[in-house]
């Protein structure tokens, strides 16, 4: 089997799971993001998408996150530029709430409860 070039992990920040990615998101590695984010849906409602370790996405990868937010609330933190840059054309930006990195994310989330 081929290496999918991708790795995530799952952990917990202030309550809500996290799901840390790492590599590179393409043809090859959307099986994993999609049985990621599917396991997500089935536990939980909104999940935490750290892309700071992910320095491209293609086509496919995108497929499996619109699919997912179907059935999931995705908060989507750490871009690199050059997958910002994807995302603001495509028009994801718009569709996923999306911050620049954890920090920014913990800030909003304290500015919206207080």
């Amino acid at each position: 089997m081929l290496d999918p070039g991708l790795s995530i992990s799952e952990s917990w920040r202030d309550g809500l799971p996290v799901l840390s990615a790492s590599g590179e998101a393409d043809l090859l590695s959307a099986p994993l993001l999609r049985r990621a984010l599917a396991d997500a849906a089935e536990r939980f409602r909104v999940v935490v998408l750290d892309l700071s370790g992910v320095t491209f996405v293609d086509s496919t990868a995108l497929s499996v996150l619109v699919v997912a937010r179907r059935r999931l609330t995705i908060r989507v933190v750490g871009l690199c530029p050059q997958v910002r840059k994807v995302f603001d054309v495509t028009g994801l930006s718009d569709a996923f709430s999306v911050y620049g990195d954890r920090a920014a994310f913990d800030h909003g989330r304290s500015a919206r409860t207080a």
